[in-house]
């Protein structure tokens, strides 16, 4: 990964929070997101395709 970017936006009133990366080899990522409004945490896992 050779650069990450968090995006924010205010959507009526929730917080919408995007991470952006730029990766150079195909693999299987995981991003662990947390809420840090209620507590909680996601999983969720991504394939990079380099094109």
């Amino acid at each position: 990964i050779s650069g990450a970017s968090v995006e924010e936006t205010l959507v009526d009133e929730v917080i919408v929070s995007v991470l952006r990366m730029v990766v150079h080899k195909p693999a299987l990522y995981t991003c662990q997101a947390t809420n840090q409004h209620s507590g909680g945490a996601n999983t969720v896992k991504a394939t990079a395709k380099i094109t």
